[in-house]
């Protein structure tokens, strides 16, 4: 999820970053950076390159002070201007993979799941067969089980309506079940 910071308090924060705090920015920054990083990572392909897109969705926020309409959660607003970013990105100079899904994601985040749930070795498969899954099926996963978005919040980041993102939430749940079952992992996905 997005570190210690509810929405209201991320709203909050973001009220006093525009009325002069930049304080404010700074808590937003520590509370979103990790899992936005890991997001725009799902995206790109790159940790590097997404540490940097990153550092753009901030700064953006810092050059353009555009008001937060409040149309959805600050973090899927946020989320949301870090896929565009990433997209255009991809536009422009394709994607790499310097460091992969596994090396990133889970080492930030997983390590929580993987202590109080799974074995290390339970883990080390669910690495592989996610790091082997189509980018959506990776990004809507991500989103709702490591961010702890709710579907509608998923379908404003991805761009993909309530239904949408239900038929790719239950594909990607099925093509994970798939691999692990391949590799003779037995735990249900439901």
């Amino acid at each position: 999820m997005n570190g210690c910071m509810t929405d209201s308090q991320a709203r909050e924060a973001y009220a006093r970053f525009l009325a002069g705090d930049e304080d404010a920015l700074v808590a937003l920054v520590d509370a979103h950076k990790g899992g936005l990083i890991a997001f725009i990572q799902t995206i790109v392909g790159s940790y590097d390159v997404a540490q940097d897109l990153a550092i753009d969705v901030f700064a953006s926020l810092l050059a353009n002070r555009k008001p937060f309409r409040g149309d959805s959660t600050f973090q899927t607003w946020l989320f949301a201007i870090g896929k565009h970013l990433a997209f255009r990105h991809i536009r422009r100079y394709g994607k790499q993979s310097l460091l992969s899904w596994d090396d990133f994601v889970f080492q930030t985040q997983a390590t929580q799941l993987e202590d109080g749930i799974i074995a290390a070795d339970d883990g080390r498969r669910i690495r592989a067969a996610l790091r082997d899954l189509k980018e959506d099926y990776r990004c809507v996963l991500y989103l709702l089980f490591f961010e702890g978005m709710s579907q509608q919040s998923v379908g404003a980041v991805m761009g993909k309506s309530h239904g949408q993102v239900h038929g790719l939430v239950d594909r990607a749940k099925r093509a994970l079940r798939v691999r692990l079952e391949s590799e003779g992992f037995g735990y249900a996905l439901e």
